[in-house]
């Protein structure tokens, strides 16, 4: 293979925004530029989503690594393109994927504007310290679709570009709130269309004395591929990431300080392909029993070899390295700090491998979704047990918003997930390995302490209680359990004491649903064997009363003004809460409605609608169930599971 260029002409560089805006469209045009695809396929290949599934639902379902060798003015560039999900059900792929990266094109559709997932993935990209810039999509839609003048265009992109800078503003570091703002002065701005191919930046309308009513023009007159021709997007792309997207050399000095844990490797920050090895998995998949790592170098040169796991101190062999060309891996002997690679090893997403031992390791990234749906799954053929296991191992490996349990009571296997999409892919990659029954998605609901429940004796003292007031907060976000215990215990029992204890944790008096939210303190005055503590806790919890919590989420609906009213009929058939109405272009109305009530709710919008209004549910957090609310939560859950009603 040909040599890495220095790391100042790498590139690291994500796609992200919300669902159907463009960004694999976009792509194709960089790729069909660079030479990948036929520039006649480019707009319709969507290459990067190789996955039939994603080509059959024409949404992307997983992150992608493009690595691209590019030539400007005789200097040789290494630009890792990295597509991700826009979907909410795979934000957990688009958090890891964004420490692989140092910057990102964010994709708005022109029309539609900054939405829910557009806000949720730039907060993620500022928290991860990566440098945005602004890809306005869809301007021939204001053109004919919505048939705006010149004026009106002008106005709906301003706006897009106030609010996308209030929110870097809100959510970047200090130090980076005003440098990162996007500005169309500086570049940071491409205006165009990725299903006609074209792409402008402020500069060209300053040397080309274009306005946007020549863009018009060029609609008008039917000369649209003159307008691609004179202005290529995917050339434009290249040359805003060449330009303003920063260089690994440049951007970990300011990253690394953000993502450490522990003391601070200079290393790290010099990105130096001389120093000792630091690099960090950001993705794994398992194929053929093998562990396929995708992963960033942050210091050093990556060869085969062992590694050593900064957190746990363990060993781990990197058998071989390659860059990443989509569904395509190219074998390499080494990879310099700066860079995306794939490799061979047996390692787990968000671990640390340095070469020699270090005091520090990156923080995990930060989810933003909680599972809140479940379905029970058993094999069709119970023999397959322990490869229904495995195959669930797998997963939960690949994919950080998915989990499971074995249920003590029943011994079904519970899988959890964010949203009707998501289990529902999860279940059609294990019915690829493993034939199961399921479930339709089940609500995840939690139980939270009333109020404070106090054991204590001459040896023990036992206080269980909420963490916070739950009645008094709009939304339960921390359903963390905390066990505290004090006294004289060694360390080692301390530890499987706090296990047992959070273990008693999964099933609560009301309905039988995970206890959260709650502060268990054990005080030991004197020595005492653990069983009776154990029996103690017990006893404590058996007179505990809880409050029913379900989960909620936020929605983003944008559809036609004619429908608005088909739209607001049907939320509130669902008891779902109307925030916010905004019109423009297109209505878009936000709010929140509780899991329970939005099950089967897209494909009802989509009839109600005839498929012209589109809905994004995310993750809001869990509220306190009042009096009907809990009736109607219990007829369910008998309806489900078939338990006798009344007993509420």
């Amino acid at each position: 293979m040909k040599k890495f260029p220095p790391s100042e002409q790498v590139r690291n560089v994500a796609i992200a925004g919300h669902i159907d805006h463009g960004k694999t469209t976009m792509a194709d045009y960089i790729l069909a530029e660079v030479g990948v695809i036929a520039k006649s396929l480019a707009g319709k290949a969507r290459f990067l989503d190789y996955w039939l599934e994603e080509q059959r639902r024409g949404i992307t379902m997983k992150t992608t690594v493009m690595s691209l060798r590019i030539t400007r003015n005789s200097s040789e560039y290494l630009v890792h393109l990295v597509d991700t999900p826009g979907h909410v059900d795979f934000s957990g792929k688009v958090s890891r994927a964004l420490r692989l990266a140092d910057s990102a094109i964010f994709v708005v559709d022109a029309v539609e504007g900054v939405m829910a997932q557009t806000e949720s993935y730039l907060r993620l990209a500022l928290r991860e310290v990566v440098r945005p810039i602004l890809f306005i999509n869809k301007i021939d839609r204001l053109i004919n679709e919505i048939k705006a003048s010149p004026a009106q265009i002008y106005s709906k992109l301003s706006s897009i570009i106030k609010r996308f800078n209030s929110i870097l503003e809100r959510y970047a570091f200090p130090e980076l709130a005003s440098t990162w703002q996007i500005n169309p002065k500086d570049d940071t701005i491409i205006f165009g269309s990725a299903l006609h191919g074209w792409g402008l930046v402020y500069s060209d309308f300053r040397r080309y004395g274009l306005k946007f009513e020549d863009v018009i023009n060029y609609y008008r007159s039917g000369k649209i591929q003159e307008l691609q021709g004179e202005f290529p997007l995917g050339k434009k792309i290249i040359n805003v990431i060449l330009d303003k997207c920063p260089p690994p050399v440049y951007a970990q000095k300011i990253r690394v300080k953000y993502l450490w844990n522990g003391e601070l490797p200079e290393n790290a920050l010099l990105c130096s392909p001389d120093s000792e090895v630091i690099f960090y998995v950001s993705k794994v998949s398992i194929e053929r029993g093998l562990s396929y790592i995708t992963a960033r170098v942050f210091s050093g040169t990556v060869k085969p070899g062992e590694y050593i796991n900064s957190s746990k101190g363990e060993r781990r062999r990197l058998q071989s390295v390659f860059l990443i060309h989509a569904n395509k891996l190219e074998s390499i002997a080494e990879v310099p700090a700066g860079n995306i690679f794939g490799g061979v090893m047996n390692a787990l997403p968000g671990e640390t491998y340095s070469e020699k031992p270090i005091d520090g390791y990156f923080v995990a990234p930060m989810y933003t979704a909680y599972p809140v749906l479940v379905v029970a799954i058993s094999p069709k053929n119970y023999g397959e047990i322990k490869r229904l296991l495995e195959a669930l191992e797998r997963l939960v490996i690949e994919d950080p918003n998915l989990s499971f349990r074995v249920s003590e009571e029943t011994g079904q296997i519970i899988l959890h997930g964010l949203g009707e999409l998501h289990l529902e892919l999860a279940i059609k990659n294990l019915n690829e390995t493993v034939p199961v029954f399921t479930t339709e998605p089940i609500v995840a609901f939690k139980e939270i302490p009333k109020e404070k429940v106090k054991i204590s004796t001459d040896a023990l003292e036992i206080i269980i209680e909420p963490i916070e007031d739950v009645t008094s907060v709009d939304a339960i976000k921390n359903l963390e359990n905390r066990v505290e215990i004090t006294g004289v215990l060694p360390p080692d029992k301390k530890s499987a004491l706090e296990s047992i204890i959070l273990n008693s944790l999964r099933a609560g008096p009301r309905i039988r649903e995970p206890i959260v939210a709650t502060r268990i303190s054990v005080k030991i005055k004197e020595k005492i064997p653990e069983s009776e503590i154990i029996q103690k806790v017990y006893e404590a919890l058996s007179s505990l009363q809880t409050y029913v919590a379900q989960p909620y989420y936020s929605f983003s609906i944008i559809t036609d003004h004619e429908f608005i009213g088909q739209v607001t009929s049907l939320l509130s058939s669902r008891n779902a809460k109307i925030e916010n109405v905004t019109s423009t272009d297109l209505c878009e109305i936000s709010g929140r409605i509780s899991v329970l009530d939005s099950l089967g709710f897209a494909e009802a919008l989509r009839n109600a609608t005839h498929g012209r209004a589109s809905v994004q549910l995310e993750y809001w957090g869990f509220r306190i169930a009042n009096e009907n609310e809990e009736k109607r939560i219990f007829e369910y859950l008998s309806r489900i599971s078939h338990l006798p009603t009344g007993t509420l």
